[in-house]
């Protein structure tokens, strides 16, 4: 890979932890069912809609609890939906740059002092957009603007959306390097012309911005 002129992260999954068994877990107690009896219930076409913008918030409430089959207030649905956020990717790891172990937090920091405009494409939904805004408004300070599929009603990989953000940005695929853990979106990247690296560990994330030099 060649040097590139910004750096583009997903979140969830790369920046932050997520786990949807504390969503459906919160949910089940809200209802007061198991957890397994609406595990894996939800709706893909429901999810997708929520995710480009179709649907607001009262609707995808509307379609969820139906398709779950519990009855819970939609305040409820929605605290067990955000929980679906762990916490920052800033423990201790294994990897060293110039003496220091580095969390994910501090990569991000280093990026910036290398000179790299750092720039986030996450497949999100208006609920959690607001929610990790506010929780993590100290992590997302470092972006220069947010491409959240919400906003912009389209969804990765589509490969419309991967010409959206170089547009934008005003720069050309292959001087974008994009980070991601879900591998269909690092090869529909790859397809467009972008640099684009499947993140399968946090060592991945920062080995590369550490061997990457100033543009």
């Amino acid at each position: 890979m060649s040097s590139p002129d910004i750096l583009l992260f997903d979140l969830g999954g790369v920046l932050l932890d997520i786990n949807f068994d504390r969503v459906y877990a919160s949910w089940a107690r809200s209802a007061s069912c198991d957890m397994m009896d609406i595990f894996g219930k939800m709706p893909r076409e429901t999810f997708d809609r929520y995710q480009i913008g179709a649907i607001d918030d009262t609707t995808f409430y509307a379609e969820m609890i139906e398709a779950l089959g519990i009855g819970i207030s939609e305040e409820d649905f929605f605290e067990g939906w955000n929980k679906v956020f762990v916490g920052e990717k800033n423990g201790i790891y294994d990897t060293v740059f110039c003496g220091e172990v580095l969390g994910i937090y501090d990569t991000l920091v280093l990026a910036t002092k290398k000179r790299f405009p750092l720039y986030l494409l996450s497949n999100t939904n208006p609920s959690h957009y607001e929610y990790f805004s506010r929780r993590f408004a100290g992590l997302l300070k470092h972006f220069k603007w947010k491409f959240i599929s919400s906003t912009i009603g389209l969804l990765k990989p589509d490969p419309a959306i991967f010409h959206l953000v170089a547009r934008e940005i005003g720069v050309t695929m292959d001087r974008i390097m994009f980070f991601d853990d879900t591998i269909e979106n690092v090869e529909g990247a790859k397809a467009c012309g972008l640099q684009a690296v499947h993140v399968t560990s946090q060592a991945t994330v920062i080995e590369t911005i550490s061997g990457l030099s100033r543009p």
